[in-house]
C-alpha cells in the first residue's frame, strides 16, 4: 500500500488508518467494527498523538526573591504563552492567559537598553502613590486632556510598557532611578465597567539594575528574541 502524502492529515483505506505528519511508518490497524465508538476512540488518540507532538516547556528565569520571568506553556514555534514577573518574592500576572511573547520582548528590551530614560524630574518630589497616578493619569478622562497632557501621555507609555494580553489585569509602572528598577503595581480584576481604584492595591518594590538586566538577557537569548 501507498502511503499518504503529509499533506493529507488522516485517510481511511483498506481497513487501515494512515496518519502523516507524524511518522510516515506509523500506521494503526483495526478491524471493521461492529461497534461505531471504535473509530471515534482511535480519531481521538490520533489527536492525542498530536497535541503532544507540540512541545510546551515551562521556563523559569532568575531568582523569584529577587527578580524572575516566568514562562509557562512556551510553543517555541509559535512564541506563545503564559508569562509572568517575580519582583522580590511579589507576582505580576496570574499565568491564565496564553498569548504571543514579542510584545513582553519589546517591553524588556526597552528596560535592558533605554533604562536612563525611565525617568521624569517630576518624580524627585512625588510619593510613590503620587507617581503612579501622575504615569497613568488616573482621575483623568482622554476627553479633558490639554495639548500638554498628551504630550506627557506619550512619554509616560514607555514607564507603562504593554507586556500583553497576559498581564493586561495588572497596572504597571516601572522607572529606573539611583541604580535601581522601581516597580509599582495594582491588579485590577474587575470588568465591570466601574471606576477602579487602583491606588488601594497598589503596591510597589525596587531590585538592583544589574540583577533585572542579566535575568532580561537570559530570557530574551533563550526564547529566541
Amino acid at each position: 500500500m501507498d502511503k499518504i502524502s503529509t499533506a493529507e492529515p488522516l485517510r481511511i483505506m483498506a481497513g487501515e488508518i494512515w496518519l502523516s505528519g507524524i511518522d510516515k511508518n506509523w500506521k494503526v490497524n483495526f478491524l471493521r467494527p461492529e461497534n461505531p465508538n471504535t473509530l471515534g476512540s482511535v480519531l481521538e488518540q490520533t489527536k492525542q498523538v498530536r497535541k503532544q507532538s507540540i512541545i510546551m516547556e515551562d521556563k523559569l528565569f532568575g531568582k523569584q526573591e529577587v527578580f524572575a520571568i516566568e514562562v509557562k506553556g512556551f510553543n517555541a514555534k509559535k512564541q506563545k504563552g503564559k508569562i509572568r514577573i517575580w519582583v522580590n518574592g511579589n507576582k505580576l500576572g496570574d499565568l491564565k492567559r496564553t498569548g504571543e511573547l514579542i510584545y513582553a520582548a519589546n517591553a524588556f528590551k526597552l528596560m535592558l537598553y533605554k533604562d536612563q530614560d525611565l525617568y521624569d524630574r517630576a518624580f524627585d518630589s512625588m510619593s510613590v502613590e503620587e507617581i503612579f497616578s501622575y504615569c497613568l493619569f488616573l482621575g483623568k478622562k482622554v476627553e479633558d486632556f490639554s495639548p500638554e497632557d498628551f504630550e506627557l501621555f506619550q512619554k509616560m507609555q514607555t514607564l507603562s510598557q504593554y507586556f500583553g494580553d497576559q498581564l493586561d489585569n495588572v497596572a504597571h509602572v516601572i522607572y529606573c532611578k539611583d541604580g535601581f528598577y522601581h516597580f509599582l503595581w495594582s491588579y485590577n480584576n474587575d470588568y465591570s465597567g466601574r471606576e477602579i481604584d487602583y491606588l488601594k492595591n497598589l503596591e510597589s518594590s525596587t531590585v538592583p539594575v544589574n540583577e533585572v538586566k542579566d535575568v532580561i538577557l537570559l530570557f530574551l537569548k533563550d526564547l529566541g528574541f
